[in-house]
């Protein structure tokens, strides 16, 4: 049980802490925080909820995405990307185990359910997805600003970890809270 709840832990940084997924003590909850200042405490101002999120890539090499669709394993990032779409704009738990290595044991009933608690049916859910290069390609920093109808803000630090197959295919195989 405890793997299947760090699976929908991993996949939208919202809940509240796991360990099994990496064996460790790693947290990989979300961090709650309400406002209307997301722009202001982000780095870059293309960085914000809703229709400030402008995609592309700003001046340090960090990816930004809005709620478009992604769905590519070519890149770190294009994983990442690939989940967090499949968790927030899809809601769909096959999607998001498929963008998760095999080692994770993704269980795509369990994430589906979770997707299911968690966002209410008429939820309208826009989001932000920053990812940025760190010294090890393989770790990306990644932040994620979700708004709920236009005013509840939600913001997720974590440090996502991709390995790559022999295929050159990127799967997401380790996410951890950042404070």
């Amino acid at each position: 049980m405890a793997l299947i709840v760090g699976l929908i832990v991993m996949c939208a940084g919202i809940l509240y802490g796991f360990n099994a997924i990496t064996g460790g003590n790693e947290d990989a909850g979300g961090s709650d925080q309400t406002g209307d200042d997301t722009a202001a405490v982000q780095n870059s101002p293309r960085f914000a909820a809703g229709a400030q999120c402008i995609p592309g890539t700003d001046s340090n090499g960090a990816t930004i995405s809005n709620s478009a669709p992604v769905d590519t394993t070519d890149s770190a990032a294009g994983a990442i990307g690939g989940m967090e779409y499949a968790y927030y704009a899809l809601r769909d738990g096959a999607a998001v185990a498929s963008f998760m290595a095999p080692t994770l044991q993704p269980d795509a009933a369990s994430i589906q359910q979770a997707l299911d608690d968690y966002f209410p049916a008429a939820a309208q859910v826009e989001y932000c997805l920053k990812i940025n290069p760190t010294g090890d390609a393989n770790v990306s920093d990644v932040q994620i600003i979700e708004s709920r109808s236009g005013t509840e803000v939600t913001r997720v630090h974590q440090q996502i970890t991709t390995t790559t197959s022999a295929d050159g295919t990127h799967l997401v195989s380790r996410v951890v809270k950042v404070d």
